[in-house]
């Protein structure tokens, strides 16, 4: 099994949770520490799904913006990995 190293946690792999053929969009940045620049962009599907495309080889993000709101994570929670909706939890905002 492939694990994915996130800001130092490992999180399992989410395929073929993150193999989608509907649409997504981009709901929040991933940012880095200077709260500027953009690492990653979190995508809503619309089967509720969330997944992270990381856009910068150094995928550590110190910030998310806009937070998550609380609908959304229980519904991810059940197709992403634990670890994944624990590392979005935990972000703070930029503000």
């Amino acid at each position: 099994m492939h694990v994915t190293t996130i800001n130092g946690r490992d999180c399992e792999p989410e395929w073929p949770a993150t193999r989608h053929t509907n649409e997504a969009r981009p709901i929040a940045k991933l940012l880095q520490q200077d709260g500027k620049s953009v690492v990653g962009w979190v995508y809503l599907w619309e089967s509720k799904v969330l997944s992270i495309l990381w856009i910068s080889e150094d995928q550590r993000a110190y910030f998310i913006d806009p937070l998550l709101t609380a609908e959304m994570l229980p519904a991810a929670a059940k197709t992403m990995g634990k670890r994944t909706i624990e590392f979005l939890e935990t972000l703070p905002s930029i503000e």
